[in-house]
C-alpha cells in the first residue's frame, strides 16, 4: 500500500512538473502568430445574403514583475514588412491589440490591401504573420532600445473573429508561439531595431 501511495505521489509530482514546463515554453521575448483581415465584397442583399468581416485580435501579457516595451510587427504572406506598433505596459500587465480598434488614420493600411475593386472576388482578404518583440523599458520610455535582453518574457494568444451580417459571432483562439532565441532568431531583434531608424518603418505608438 505504501509503495502505491509513493508511486502515485511521484506520478503526480512528475505531471505537475511537466505541466509547468509546458506553460513556461509558451513564453519568450519573441512571439509569433498570424493575422487576417477580410471583408466581403459585392455581397448580395436580402435574406440569405453573405456578408461578414473577419478580423484578428491579440492579447500580450507580461508574466514577470518587470515593465516592458513591446513591438508588434506585421508582415504579409510574402514576407513584406507592413506596419509596426509599440506599447509599454507595467509589471504583470496586458496589451490588448485589436485590429478592429485602430484609429481611422491607421486602419487604412488594412483596407488599402483589402479594397474591393470592380470585378474583384466576392471576398477580399489580407493575411500574414505578426511578430512580437519584448525589450526592457528604455529611459525615457518613448526612446528606441539599444539592444534586447533574452531574459525578458511575454506570453499571449490570438483570437479570430467572424462577424456576419446576422451578428452571430464565431471565434477561434490559439496561443501565440514562443520562439527560441539563438544566433539566427536574434537577428530578428537586430532587424526590428534597424527599422526604427526611419520614419517610414518606425513602430507607431499604440
Amino acid at each position: 500500500m505504501r509503495k502505491k501511495i509513493l508511486f502515485s505521489l511521484f506520478v503526480g509530482l512528475a505531471l505537475l512538473f511537466c505541466s509547468s514546463m509546458v506553460k513556461a515554453s509558451d513564453t519568450s521575448p519573441y512571439l509569433i502568430g498570424t493575422w487576417e483581415f477580410a471583408v466581403a465584397c459585392n455581397a448580395p442583399t436580402g435574406p440569405g445574403s453573405l456578408w461578414y468581416t473577419l478580423v484578428t485580435d491579440f492579447s500580450i501579457v507580461s508574466p514577470t514583475p518587470v515593465p516592458l516595451l513591446v513591438f508588434a510587427a506585421f508582415f504579409s504572406n510574402d514576407g513584406q514588412y507592413l506596419r509596426c506598433f509599440r506599447n509599454t505596459f507595467n509589471a504583470n500587465g496586458e496589451w490588448n491589440l485589436r485590429l478592429s480598434s485602430l484609429p481611422p488614420d491607421q486602419i487604412q493600411w488594412l483596407y488599402s490591401m483589402n479594397s474591393c475593386q470592380p470585378g474583384s472576388a466576392p471576398l477580399s482578404e489580407s493575411r500574414g504573420t505578426v511578430k512580437f518583440f519584448a525589450f526592457p523599458l528604455p529611459n525615457p520610455p518613448e526612446t528606441i532600445p539599444r539592444t534586447y535582453n533574452a531574459d525578458m518574457l511575454i506570453g499571449g494568444f490570438q483570437q479570430k473573429w467572424m462577424i456576419p451580417s446576422a451578428r452571430i459571432f464565431s471565434r477561434s483562439e490559439a496561443a501565440l508561439n514562443a520562439v527560441e532565441i539563438n544566433s539566427i532568431t536574434s537577428w530578428e531583434f537586430t532587424n526590428i531595431l534597424r527599422l526604427q531608424q526611419s520614419q517610414d518603418t518606425v513602430c507607431l505608438p499604440w
